[in-house]
Order: structure tokens, then sequence, then C-alpha cells
């Protein structure tokens, strides 16, 4: 069986860009407050590997988002 290993995860949009720090061999634990990026960074990995990602914006919201 294979084996995939995330180290990096970079995003680069018109209005906002990211850059994950380094992700070492074994258990990478991602805590913070509500609202911080982490279910955001998980999406963002799910989405790179090809899975598709729900928009999770209040209503109001989806007008002003603009497509990936």
């Amino acid at each position: 069986m294979g084996r995939l290993a995330i180290r990096r995860v970079v995003y680069s949009g018109d209005k906002y860009s990211f850059e994950s720090p380094y992700l070492n061999d074994g258990i990478v634990i991602m805590e913070g407050v509500n609202g911080h990026g982490k279910s955001t960074f998980m999406n963002l990995i799910y989405y790179g590997l090809g899975g598709r990602v729900q928009a999770t914006l209040p209503l109001r919201c989806l007008a002003a988002a603009t497509p990936l």
C-alpha cells in the first residue's frame, strides 16, 4: 500500500494567500479558537486532493463569494 505525506500547503488567490509551516512525520495537531481557519485548512487539503468542498458561508455572503 502506498503512502501520502503532505509537507506543506500553499494557497495564492486574488485577495488572500496562505503558506503553512512544514508538516513533519507523525501526528500533527491543530488547535485554535473558533474562526481561526482550522476547518478551512483541512478543506484546502481535501480540495487539493480532488475533493468537493461545499460552501459554508451564510446566504447573504454567497453573492459576494468568488468561485475557486
